[in-house]
């Protein structure tokens, strides 16, 4: 196993190595996804990493442009009707 933070493995790689992979991901505040034959992914990540992810998110909500997106989608939302589609017009 690389010492990578940021790695992408197959199931079958994963599944031996959990332990090994928690203590890497821990380590170094990293992620790994794991793919399955199926084409399904799943992503084992740190909690350090998991926070900053979520602050990051938290800091981009609170942005002008962020609030102004919000409303642009509430009203597209609004004017479109379950089974209709919305005018080819409609600016964003």
């Amino acid at each position: 196993m690389s010492s990578d933070p940021f790695q992408v493995l197959d199931i079958q790689t994963a599944g031996g190595s959990l332990e090994h992979l928690h203590a890497q991901v821990v380590r170094c505040s990293g992620r790994i996804e794991i793919h399955c034959p199926s084409g399904k992914v799943c992503v084992l990540i740190s909690k350090t990493e998991l926070e900053s992810l979520e602050q990051a998110i938290e800091i981009l909500s609170q942005g002008t442009d962020y609030k102004q997106m919000s409303e642009q989608i509430s009203e597209i939302a609004g004017t479109t009707l379950p089974g209709t589609r919305a005018s080819a017009t409609t600016s964003l």
